[in-house]
């Protein structure tokens, strides 16, 4: 994507035409501030794209270095409030959703086949977040749990508490939403969560590949609500390179209200292939082969 020279990048321009803003101030339109989130929040980003520092560094880059149209002022307390507030009130991801379909419909994306993968990340800190209190205040609501956690560090620091964070790109490595779990959250039970949300944006039918460590009785569909969605298939790399090679692509079911942002058709019927199944033991060991899930309807 062109974007023109760097120096005359026209950052707040860009900001607009992904429909951020219209997205955050829909989000925040609820609440009365003193403040602009949304400059805020623009100028944080800009800051990160155009000279990186911190919150700190960064609300003194807005305040005094450069100028903001509509940011009369801003300091580390807007930067941390207006962070906080995003998190509060774009539960739903609509934030997101409004940047992917906006750079989808600018590059004209085609969403049939998804990469899935988690990392964590550590802080240095020797405590992890402590669990709050239920906000009824009589003992009788679930705790809300702190989010940083010790749990199984990709960085080879299980001795500091982290997040984990997922991350789904287009086969062009478009980022298409990103997720943040507690940081002992197991990669076998995310898949669930990941394959919803995206249905929510109606990008239920797509090949979703992830690698061998998110295979589990779950991921795999065997459990009682996932067992019901007849699309919910596996199939490693090589058994999908067979089927490809055979007659029998169908058309999406034109009775489905799941639909992606270009109509193809898809393989189907597929063998399911999981964990400790015939199939996968005639097939021979499944090593370091993907797994990969349907999440549309077979014919």
């Amino acid at each position: 994507m062109n974007l023109g020279r760097i120096e005359a990048v026209d950052v707040d321009g860009l900001w607009h035409e992904l429909g951020i803003a219209a997205a955050i101030e829909k989000a925040v339109a609820d609440r009365r501030f003193t403040t602009a989130v949304e400059r805020v929040l623009f100028a944080l980003v800009a800051n990160r794209a155009l000279a990186p520092m911190s919150n700190l560094s960064a609300a003194e880059w807005a305040g005094e270095d450069v100028v903001v149209q509509g940011l009369v002022s801003m300091d580390e307390d807007h930067a941390y409030r207006a962070m906080d507030l995003l998190v509060e009130t774009d539960v739903a991801g609509a934030v997101p959703e409004a940047v992917f379909f906006s750079v989808a419909h600018l590059l004209n994306l085609e969403v049939d086949l998804l990469f899935f993968d988690t990392t964590s990340t550590y802080f240095e800190t020797d405590t992890p977040d402590a669990d709050q209190p239920a906000e009824d205040g009589d003992g009788g609501g679930e705790p809300t749990p702190g989010f940083r956690k010790f749990g199984k560090s990709k960085d080879h620091r299980d001795d500091l508490p982290q997040v984990v964070i997922g991350l789904a790109i287009t086969r062009e490595g478009i980022p298409v939403r990103v997720w943040c779990w507690l940081g002992n959250t197991n990669d076998q039970s995310v898949l669930e969560q990941v394959k919803d949300d995206l249905r929510i944006w109606k990008l239920g039918r797509v090949i979703t590949v992830v690698d061998r460590g998110f295979s589990s009785s779950v991921s795999c569909c065997a459990c009682p609500r996932m067992e019901s969605c007849r699309g919910h298939g596996h199939l490693s790399v090589r058994d999908r390179a067979e089927a490809s090679a055979r007659a029998g692509r169908v058309a999406p079911d034109p009775s489905s209200s799941v639909d992606n942002l270009r109509p193809s058709t898809w393989i189907g019927p597929t063998r399911r292939i999981g964990r400790g199944s015939r199939s996968s033991k005639r097939s021979g060991s499944a090593g370091s082969q993907p797994t990969t899930s349907t999440g549309g309807r077979r014919k």
